[in-house]
């Protein structure tokens, strides 16, 4: 057996942690033994404790709610990890990625990094994820991100998340049209970069094409910021203007998103930025029609036209394809039959589970 301690940042199940709980049996049953460090309490340690992993408290902010100083929570990280002495450590974000790579050098066990995020970053940030022994992005361009800011091209590779496609399975209604209403779905964060704001305005021309529509959107915010919680009130206030006629629903955090996703026409995703969207492996592994912003790894997931991409923040270019697609059911269900085939070719969870050995492997080779 392979020792190996997960070090996660959130308590909360976004797709990273989502991401990491769906492969973590299956490496459970090729020889790796996991635990993680993680804060104690919420939807991912839950999730834990039913896989009944052992897990560590990673503390990150006071009782207060305001972050602990850099050096402190690493000073904790590094006791953890010396205590349970593992055989690797997988950071699994760019925030605990970056944490471990300033104690690397003070750890016996080889640390690597697993980066879900395009965003820019300090120098710094750059040079502690360049002491870890290896680095996996998402996406291919994740990693190219990284590497116009200064990583080091050696050490990343890259690893696709995958999804289960056991678990996410198209619906058994093939009657498109058997259901009083034509139903939008989103899901995700409710936050800025998600760029709910234009799925709302789009779907609102929408409505005038076809009143029979309805969106719903499936995510909580979790930042505490006032431009936040901000946003939030100004996306419900979008949400109830009179055009709408109450055709926008908030369902909040969805623990059976794949049963709500069967149920759904049309899946839209309009982020701004996108590393690898799960929702999208997920939405398409049950064979959902997607829309989506060409952003991030987006076009990596769907190089040939499985799903359609539009120009981020283009309301009038997301409204036509919604138009069009609410107007022409042969097109839908071909766009779905081919985001369904998509998956099981380049996005198994079987397949994310080898790309994670293979990395833990040369290492093993290396020492």
């Amino acid at each position: 057996m392979v020792r190996v301690t997960y070090v996660c940042e959130f308590a909360t199940r976004n797709g990273g942690e989502n991401s990491l709980l769906s492969v973590l049996p299956h490496l459970a049953a090729r020889g790796i033994q996991p635990n993680v460090i993680c804060p104690l309490n919420g939807p991912f340690p839950d999730a834990l404790d039913q896989l009944r992993i052992e897990r560590r408290e990673l503390k990150l902010f006071d009782d207060d709610g305001l972050r602990l100083p850099l050096d402190g929570i690493r000073t904790r990280v590094l006791n953890t990890l010396r205590e349970l002495n593992p055989d690797i450590v997988h950071t699994n974000s760019l925030s605990t990625s970056r944490i471990c790579g300033g104690i690397a050098d003070q750890l016996s066990m080889p640390v690597v990094g697993h980066v879900r995020d395009i965003m820019n970053v300090s120098g710094q940030v750059i040079r502690d994820l360049n002491q870890l022994i290896r680095v996996i992005a998402v996406s291919h361009a994740t990693r190219d991100n990284l590497l116009l800011q200064g990583l080091s091209p050696q050490n990343c590779n890259v690893v696709y998340n995958g999804v289960n496609t056991t678990q996410f399975t198209p619906s058994q209604n093939t009657n498109a049209q058997s259901h009083e209403f034509f139903t939008v779905g989103g899901v995700g964060q409710i936050g800025m970069r998600k760029g709910w704001e234009i799925l709302i305005d789009a779907f609102a021309k929408l409505v005038k094409h076809a009143p029979n529509c309805q969106l719903e959107i499936c995510g909580v915010r979790h930042s505490t910021k006032d431009e936040a919680i901000e946003y939030e009130q100004a996306l419900h206030a979008r949400a109830t203007r009179s055009d709408l006629n109450g055709k926008v629903r908030f369902a909040g955090y969805v623990e059976d998103i794949q049963q709500r996703m069967q149920h759904w026409d049309l899946l839209v995703h309009p982020a701004r930025q996108e590393p690898l969207g799960r929702v999208l492996l997920e939405a398409a592994a049950t064979a959902l029609p997607i829309v989506a912003t060409e952003v991030g790894g987006t076009r990596e997931i769907f190089p040939n036209g499985e799903a359609i991409l539009f120009e981020r923040d283009n309301v009038d270019q997301l409204a036509q394809h919604l138009m069009a697609l609410h107007d022409d059911t042969d097109r839908r269900s071909q766009l779905a039959i081919t985001a369904h085939n998509r998956i099981h070719q380049g996005f198994s969870l079987e397949q994310s589970v080898n790309g994670i050995l293979s990395v833990y492997r040369d290492l093993a080779d290396t020492e």
